[in-house]
């Protein structure tokens, strides 16, 4: 079958993880972090390691913007206000002189993007529109940045004080990211020391170049995952009962158009809590049920609802970020000029197809200001280390046993789950790949009438 072709295309076919070799190679990280080998005869046994004969190299960090006002205001109970005098006020602290620049050509940024466009079409109560960073999500940010301080330059003296443009921040053209990167960048230099040569260079991509959340626009594979599961989410199993029930709670009438969406209510629900507004009464007793919907939809947009299409899926949407964030740390390994700190600011959408590439997606939503970060260290040997951490939090990828693991073997359990824009990618996006694996398993409507409404909601990534 044609889909077979494309999975091997997309490196899963033929990529079988070998059990003994990844306990070997993984198991490699006992003796890195100090513990004994269980093998009594194996010479590492009696080699001593700890984490202080590494020395750090580099590290790329993946954050989701800050808390933002909501993308989506909910028909049936009382929109909240975000006053712009106090919720969207900006932090004094994290301004300084910057410049936004449009890649690859680095030209200065002039218009505002068509995602941010679309976001202001929805004015809020209290000043301002949907989407957009606020006082407390900017504070939360600069607050990352300093802890990123803490360890980066205080503690393990990766990078200079001083900010130094060769250090890399990228974002995604909106608003809320680009004030992310902002705050992050304040709390980890400080104003003053950015303000020093100049305005600070923050790059974005042309929408049709994104690459730092899951791409539908670009890449039909994905379209078809998020329709599935933003649009046609009542295919998923409970998904419709639930939704009917909290209809229900929320008064709407059977016969009028309203259908709730859980991920879009979520969102709504979570910008109030975030932002010390309480959940309504009446769906309070619902949160859990609103959550975990919410979750599986957002879930399933990222990385297909079903294992057959979970690893093309979740490629297609993690894979071109970790592509690049792979092809910097090998630069770094092979002692190639290269920057030592990568910063992305990015979404909820890319935080989990990131967690899901590494078998680290355990089912709860990425808060506002969540951090993912890629550390590679060298050993006293010249060897190379991986360290994954999630919301501060030191993690065990994929089929290992340690949290560090050799970069080689790093290597290899990413390789299905990354790929660059183009070659391969193209082929897989425009391909039937999903209606070939298994058309009565994909639950989405292959005869649907793309009506108006439809087709915005499709030009949306999910989550955001």
């Amino acid at each position: 079958m044609r889909w077979k072709k494309l999975m091997g295309l997309s490196g899963v076919i033929g990529a079988s993880i070998c059990g003994a070799c990844l306990a070997k190679t993984c198991s490699r990280s006992d003796w890195i972090l100090g513990r004994v080998s269980a093998e009594a005869d194996d010479p590492r046994a009696t080699v001593t390691h700890s984490m202080s004969g590494l020395k750090l190299r580099q590290v790329q960090v993946f954050f989701r913007h800050g808390a933002r006002t909501p993308l989506n205001t909910t028909h049936g109970i009382e929109e909240v206000a975000y006053p712009s005098d106090i919720a969207l006020r900006t932090v004094p602290h994290t301004v300084f002189k910057y410049e936004v620049v449009v890649l690859p050509d680095w030209r200065l940024k002039c218009n505002v993007s068509d995602l941010e466009l679309h976001y202001k079409k929805t004015q809020l109560k209290g000043g301002g529109y949907a989407g957009i960073l606020t006082t407390y999500g900017q504070q939360q940010m600069y607050e990352l940045g300093a802890r990123l301080r803490n360890l980066y330059i205080k503690k393990k003296k990766l990078v200079s004080p001083d900010y130094n443009p060769m250090d890399v921040v990228q974002s995604t053209d909106m608003s809320r990211t680009i004030g992310s990167a902002r705050c992050v960048l304040a709390g980890l230099f400080g104003k003053q020391s950015l303000n020093k040569n100049g305005p600070v260079i923050i790059p974005v991509s042309e929408s049709d170049d994104e690459i730092l959340f899951p791409n539908s626009k670009v890449c039909s594979v994905l379209k078809k995952a998020n329709h599935a599961a933003m649009i046609h989410y009542d295919h998923i199993p409970g998904m419709r009962k639930d939704r009917e029930k909290v209809e229900e709670v929320l008064g709407y009438d059977p016969a009028e158009p309203h259908k709730v969406s859980f991920l879009a209510l979520r969102d709504d629900l979570i910008a109030r809590v975030t932002h010390g507004y309480s959940v309504p009464d009446c769906l309070a007793p619902y949160m859990d049920m609103i959550d975990r919907n919410a979750t599986k939809m957002i879930y399933y947009a990222m990385t297909g609802q079903h294992d057959a299409e979970r690893p093309i899926v979740t490629r297609l949407s993690a894979g071109p970020a970790m592509y690049k964030a792979l092809d910097s740390m090998r630069r770094a390994r092979d002692g190639k000029k290269t920057p030592k700190i990568f910063l992305y600011s990015t979404h909820d959408s890319l935080m989990v197809a990131l967690l899901e590439s590494l078998g680290l997606f355990d089912w709860q939503w990425p808060p506002f200001g969540a951090d993912f970060r890629l550390e590679l260290y060298r050993d006293r040997e010249g060897e190379h280390w991986v360290r994954v951490l999630y919301l501060g939090q030191e993690k065990t990828i994929r089929g290992c046993d340690s949290p560090l693991v050799h970069f080689d073997e790093f290597e290899r359990i990413l390789e299905p789950y990354t790929i660059d824009r183009g070659g391969d990618f193209d082929q897989i996006c425009a391909s039937g790949v999903l209606e070939e694996i298994a058309a009565t398993l994909l639950e989405h409507d292959q005869d649907e009438v793309e009506t108006d409404e439809i087709k915005e909601k499709s030009e949306i990534p999910a989550g955001m």
